[in-house]
């Protein structure tokens, strides 16, 4: 997963209900706790979340990063 993604995933303190990360990013808080620890994703999980935090980041102008 690229490194500024997950920080920016993490980073997102007030984030931290199952909820409204799975509305969000489209996964569960343990996944969260998984990105935020740096442990190992499938690949598909992985590309997935990196997916959903571009556009939601780009959308709200957080972060312009190139797939």
């Amino acid at each position: 997963m690229d490194p500024s993604i997950a920080d920016r995933i993490t980073s997102l303190s007030t984030m931290r209900n199952n909820e409204e990360i799975f509305e969000t990013f489209g996964f569960s808080y343990n996944t969260l706790r998984k990105v935020s620890n740096g442990m190992p994703l499938r690949r598909s999980l992985a590309d997935r979340i990196e997916e959903r935090a571009r556009k939601v980041f780009e959308a709200d102008g957080f972060l312009n990063i190139s797939a």
